[in-house]
């Protein structure tokens, strides 16, 4: 279109050549609007110089193809430069196209060529980048205020989506307090149209807003008030909404003052608020839990606490506390047991506590020694376990006592009355077996001196006296096995300890007994190790202690049977076997043999009875050598007594 008024009012120079604007606004086509337009508005141009005519119009083509050209390599998005390089660049090209259609001129101007580039040569090179200058500056300006306009409609409609997607509920107000702009989420949260919200006052008396006591909020402390009025923020502001159906919505409300240039007042305020209802009453869910929780934590007569990694409690309830130090659990936090317990107490927790911090194994049920707020001991059962977080790194520990010290008490007092209740069993049957083992005797004893006063034979006489000698003397020992056990059980037999080989010494039992073993056509033999080495004994004692054993045998093996005593040196111990293939004793039996005043049903006789505590006594005298005795047996096959004696003393104070 400019071409064209450019053509119509163009200054003709010659025959047939005009001088006009055509190349200006072809370069400000190809430069501010790209290819296409510049290409066409060549065509029309070109066209339209065609049908003028003319000898111009050879020259004036090219000149045309030539400017668009120019405009399109040389000189494109020329809007993108600052107003200064703008100026410039439009200059320049200006003064390209004035040269270039000079050019042409001259080349295809025919005979007259020289004389149209003198006439057109000064318009041409004053007008042309002066136009192009001012047409382009124009474009430029026309086309950065429809960019802009652009812009803003784009930010407008992004502004727009963003705050009308937002769950955040927006309310614009003027310095009136005016409500003058909202957002579909004011209305969700208030249960108010948008119309409703719309010119209307923030504090709408439908809102019923309140405070989170329950009190109603006047004006001059509502949020966009006290913005507008002191031009500060409002922020973190819980308000309560009663919303049309009643029911209170709680919104957490943050007021911005809005201000223009530099002025000190708010021309308007932007208030956002979210619904927090769901959370508040989620919170209040979890208060209600965690104060369930420590009712419960409080009131339970076990102790618990919650320790970090480096020992100090974070959480402990009353009974804890009181235990701890008789304080409130509140004065126990931050500290650890260091500072609340014996250094002694607080090392044995501490140990407990690393090794379940670097293991990470909890430590169940474990029962532990401690001293209460008024110095009385306590037994407790701990459980402990290692506190972690989300990815599985310890962070602390829970621990959970129990104080068992009455139920400890009660077991230690049942074990006693079992005990007592055992010593009176015992004891009623050792009274039991004493009125037998005495009756017996004296009864004998009885008959015999009744007899003794009837009989005048001489040779039945002694018979009688022997009779009354024997069963003395065997009531006699019975009384000495009842002292001798007294003694060992209250530690007042005095050991004298010397270093001998046991060899001789169980020799000699053996020559002692074969007599006995004769009586009965039993084999009582001994097979010593010759290479027995010494061993710390009190001789006196360990023969007893043998003593009884062979008394045991020979007793409890049939006639024509078998006892074999052997030594040999076995893990630095002597140990010493007394084995017979005598009746043997019952699995029933084997357990309660050593145990005072047993004896084996069925083998009470007047021969064989004893006081049922030989092998209890041999069994202490053993024991006080730091040694042992054992037993194995099989009914009817026999019965071997093993005792093993240490090379070394393990108590040097024993030795005389």
């Amino acid at each position: 279109l400019f071409g064209v008024l450019a053509l119509a009012s163009g200054i003709p120079v010659g025959n047939g050549f005009i001088i006009d604007g055509r190349i200006i606004i072809l370069a400000i086509a190809g430069s501010f609007t790209g290819a296409i337009p510049a290409v066409i508005a060549a065509l029309i141009m070109i066209g339209y110089r065609l049908i003028l005519g003319g000898a111009g119009a050879l020259p004036a083509i090219p000149s045309f193809i030539t400017a668009v050209i120019i405009s399109l390599a040389l000189f494109p998005q020329l809007t993108q430069f600052t107003p200064l390089q703008l100026v410039r660049r439009l200059l320049l090209m200006g003064l390209i196209g004035a040269v270039q259609s000079l050019f042409w001129i001259a080349l295809l101007g025919g005979t007259q060529s020289s004389q149209i580039v003198a006439l057109a040569a000064f318009p041409l090179l004053l007008f042309t980048p002066l136009g192009t200058v001012l047409l382009g500056v124009l474009l430029a300006y026309q086309k950065q205020q429809a960019e802009i306009a652009s812009a803003l409609r784009a930010s407008e409609e992004r502004y727009r989506v963003v705050v009308t997607s937002l769950n955040e509920g927006i309310i614009l107000q003027n310095a009136k307090g005016e409500i003058r702009t909202t957002n579909p989420a004011t209305e969700a949260i208030l249960g108010l149209t948008v119309e409703q919200i719309a010119g209307g006052a923030s504090l709408d008396p439908r809102w019923q807003a309140i405070h989170e006591d329950g009190s109603p909020f006047v004006r001059d402390t509502q949020p966009s008030v006290m913005a507008l009025r002191t031009g500060k923020s409002q922020t973190d502001v819980l308000m309560g909404i009663h919303k049309p159906d009643e029911t209170v919505t709680w919104i957490n409300v943050h007021a911005q003052p809005l201000f223009s240039g530099k002025s000190l007042l708010p021309e308007a305020v932007l208030t956002t608020f979210t619904d927090i209802t769901e959370v508040r009453k989620a919170h209040e869910k979890l208060r209600q839990e965690r104060d369930l929780l420590r009712t419960l934590i409080d009131h339970t007569p076990d102790y618990i606490f919650l320790k970090d990694a480096q020992g100090r409690f974070i959480l402990t309830n009353t009974a804890h506390a009181y235990a701890a130090g008789n304080i409130q659990p509140e004065e126990l936090i931050g500290k650890t047991a260091f500072d609340v317990f014996s250094p002694e107490l607080a090392s044995q927790f501490h140990e407990d506590d690393q090794k379940i911090m670097h293991s990470g194994e909890p430590l169940i049920s474990a029962e532990r020694e401690t001293v209460d707020a008024h110095g009385d001991r306590k037994t407790v059962l701990t459980t402990k376990i290692p506190w972690r977080d989300k990815d599985g790194q310890i962070l602390g520990l829970v621990g959970i006592s129990r104080d068992v010290t009455e139920r400890k008490q009660l077991e230690s007092q049942t074990v006693v009355l079992a005990a007592e209740q055992e010593r009176v069993r015992v004891l009623q049957r050792f009274i039991a077996d004493m009125s037998h083992d005495f009756r017996t005797p004296l009864s004998i004893i009885n008959s015999s001196t009744y007899l003794l006063r009837k009989l005048t034979d001489p040779e039945k006489r002694e018979e009688k006296l022997k009779n009354i000698e024997l069963q003395s003397d065997r009531m006699l020992k019975l009384l000495d096995d009842l002292l001798e056990m007294g003694r060992l059980d209250e530690k007042k037999v005095d050991f004298q300890f010397s270093t001998e080989v046991i060899n001789p010494l169980i020799q000699m039992i053996v020559n002692n007994f074969q007599s006995a073993a004769a009586l009965k056509q039993q084999t009582l033999e001994f097979i010593p190790d010759p290479a027995l080495p010494s061993c710390p004994i009190d001789a006196l004692k360990v023969s007893r202690a043998i003593i009884n054993l062979v008394q045991n045998a020979i007793s409890y093996t049939q006639v024509q049977g078998k006892i074999t005593l052997s030594t040999r040196v076995e893990d630095k111990q002597v140990l010493l076997s007394i084995a017979d293939n005598g009746i043997g004793i019952s699995e029933e039996a084997l357990p309660h043999i050593f145990e005072r005043f047993y004896r084996v049903d069925g083998a009470r006789t007047t021969s064989t009875g004893g006081s049922g505590l030989g092998l209890p006594i041999a069994k202490k005298i053993i024991e006080e050598h730091n040694g042992s005795i054992s037993v194995e047996s099989k009914p009817n096959q026999g019965t071997t007594f093993m005792i093993k004696l240490p090379l070394e003393v393990c108590d040097v104070e024993k030795i005389g």
